[in-house]
């Protein structure tokens, strides 16, 4: 049975390819969220500027729920509104186990 606001394996694995392709993460895409990608996810989030220093402090899944919800989030484009770009596969749905409040605060 998964725990609300978990994240699959299939979000994990993708999540581990797009910090690969970052030159973030070495080690297999293989949904299983160890010690690589955690070192991974941190290193990740440290470089995200809208990111505050207190989210390194987070438990490992939710650092990493953070930084999916960060990835997968739209961005503003200029123009129009927004410009919806790649989800890398990883989508930030209601079951991410972030409250809206807190995804602002991001």
């Amino acid at each position: 049975m998964a725990v609300a606001g978990s994240i699959g394996a299939d979000q994990v694995a993708a999540l581990q390819r797009l910090l690969r392709a970052m030159g973030l993460y070495r080690g297999a895409c293989d949904g299983t969220a160890g010690p690589a990608t955690d070192r991974a996810v941190r290193a990740a989030l440290a470089l995200l500027p809208a990111v505050p220093p207190s989210v390194q402090r987070w438990p490992a899944a939710a650092r990493r729920r953070c930084l999916i919800r960060l990835l997968a989030r739209p961005s503003e484009g200029p123009g129009d509104g927004p410009s919806h770009g790649p989800s890398h596969g990883l989508s930030d749905g209601p079951g991410d186990g972030l409250s809206d409040r807190t995804g602002a605060s991001l």
